[in-house]
């Protein structure tokens, strides 16, 4: 593997090959090769991975388009001064679409080396882990069930999946999971924490759930609402620094995970808001009758056009689901009335939902999810899985 370090500066270039040359040492791996290079002298190396470092200009724009446009296939990883890593690592991660770690944070740039010279972890922005989460606005109309069926669907596929429980009033898939003490604490501590996410701290969140079909990672919700930590500041419009650090969260989730299947709740409050932004893909699922079809896209309207963030509301990447019970077979009408409410579009997609009569016995401890789908169920989670992620594993 070929290490390049690009600064401009000479004494910072040769501060950080030093720093990255003791990551390498810590990986313990062989045939590693680091050079360091200013950006005028590194268009002739070929390099596996790169450590790009600008610590006299805190504009990154033109200098990551030079590079890009120098090594278009090669992982860029941004190295930035500690004090911008915690104010700032969300923001430019977003805005550049690169995974950003703190100067001084060498066990992090030892990991990222470990994980891709083992080729489990895609490090440019096309090979993130697929985010997609699942809202709806009135209970009871599946949306907890299918994310769960879902989840299980994605993992007995071969994918490494999360499912992630962000309804902190109900979190029937918390007590689906069984999640433990251990892990909620681990979750609070973290989501306190000043200090950067990584790699291991998230491990710490997660407890692996073994099923008859395969096995996934889950995260869960807080003990308690009024305990709530990622369901702290639920109101819409809240500007909590929690924000960020559960941005962050996802983030670094999505570097160690294929895909994330999150059960976002009716709240839409900051965590749903959040998910949102970051989201690949969205699944609104909706009542099976018109009149509760009706006040929820009214409701999604109304959040769409109080929101500022157009992140949170990008109608391209939605779909809507609902179980095939008053309105089979009506597919048609259900779009037509979508397209009423003016929603943008570059493609439409409903999906009628086989109905379950053994759905209720799903959120059962650790239930075999699969094992009690019937063959139309089964077949359209398949469906829907290869639809919503483009590639596996």
């Amino acid at each position: 593997m070929k290490i390049l370090v690009i600064e401009q500066d000479d004494d910072f270039r040769e501060d950080l090959v030093l720093r990255i040359d003791q990551a390498v040492k810590m990986t313990e791996l062989r045939g590693v090769s680091l050079l360091g290079r200013s950006l005028l002298n590194a268009a002739s190396e070929s390099p596996d991975l790169i450590f790009l470092s600008f610590l006299d200009d805190s504009d990154y724009s033109d200098i990551l388009f030079r590079v890009r446009g120098i090594f278009p296939q090669v992982p860029i990883i941004l190295v930035v001064p500690s004090e911008q890593y915690v104010e700032e690592a969300v923001m430019l991660r977003r805005k550049f679409s690169v995974r950003v770690v703190a100067l001084g944070d060498i066990p992090q740039c030892a990991q990222i080396i470990i994980d891709l010279d083992s080729a489990k972890l895609g490090l440019s922005a096309s090979n993130t882990g697929t985010l997609i989460s699942f809202v709806h606005v009135r209970g009871g109309v599946g949306n907890t069930s299918t994310a769960l069926a879902l989840g299980n669907q994605f993992a007995s596929l071969g994918y490494s999946t999360l499912l992630g429980d962000f309804d902190f009033i109900k979190q029937d898939l918390t007590q689906w999971a069984v999640y433990g003490p251990a892990a909620r604490k681990e979750l609070r501590s973290l989501f306190q924490s000043k200090a950067p996410v990584t790699r291991d701290s998230v491990r710490t969140i997660v407890e692996d759930i073994e099923l008859p079909n395969g096995s996934m990672s889950f995260l869960g919700a807080a003990a308690s609402h009024s305990e709530g930590v990622l369901g702290y500041g639920l109101g819409q419009y809240s500007n909590e620094p929690t924000d960020d650090r559960l941005e962050e969260i996802i983030l670094e989730l999505l570097h160690n995970y294929e895909v994330l299947v999150l059960d976002c709740g009716n709240m839409w409050g900051v965590s749903t808001l959040t998910a949102l932004a970051l989201s690949s893909r969205v699944v609104c699922v909706l009542p099976d009758d018109e009149f509760g079809m009706t006040s929820t896209l009214k409701t999604i309207k109304r959040l769409a056009q109080e929101s500022e963030d157009p992140l949170e509301f990008d109608f391209s990447k939605w779909e809507y689901m609902t179980f095939s019970r008053g309105i089979q077979n009506k597919t048609e009408e259900v779009m037509s009335l979508i397209q009423s409410y003016g929603f943008d579009h570059t493609q439409l997609i409903v999906n009628q939902i086989p109905q379950q009569k053994k759905a209720n016995l799903w959120l059962l401890d650790r239930s075999d999810v699969l094992g009690l789908a019937d063959k139309h169920y089964g077949e359209f989670l398949e469906r829907t899985c290869g639809r919503l992620v483009a590639k596996k594993r």
